[in-house]
Order: structure tokens, then C-alpha cells, then sequence
């Protein structure tokens, strides 16, 4: 689960996350870069081609 900062305050987001990647050379306040993987036969995915 993660939480968006808006400037009126916060709100609750619920995002499936599968990985979080931190940079060791970050600074403080620096957000991580937040992957949901999917498949191709994941039935929920949008994009997803028919065969």
C-alpha cells in the first residue's frame, strides 16, 4: 500500500507493489521507484493482446 502527499494533505492509494528500488546514493526525502510486474496472461492487465 502506499500513501500520495498532496497539497491539501495525504490520501490513501491502495497500488499492488511487487518491487521497491531505492538508489544507495539517495537523499533523504528521495522517493523509490515503485514496480508492479505483471504477465501477459494476467487477467486484470488492460493492455493486454487476445491471440
Amino acid at each position: 500500500m502506499s500513501t500520495s502527499r498532496l497539497q491539501s494533505g495525504s490520501k490513501q492509494v491502495n497500488i499492488p507493489i511487487d518491487i521497491v528500488i531505492m538508489p544507495l546514493q539517495s537523499n533523504p526525502g528521495d522517493l523509490p521507484l515503485l514496480i508492479e510486474a505483471k504477465s501477459a496472461s494476467d487477467y486484470t492487465n488492460p493492455n493486454k493482446r487476445s491471440h
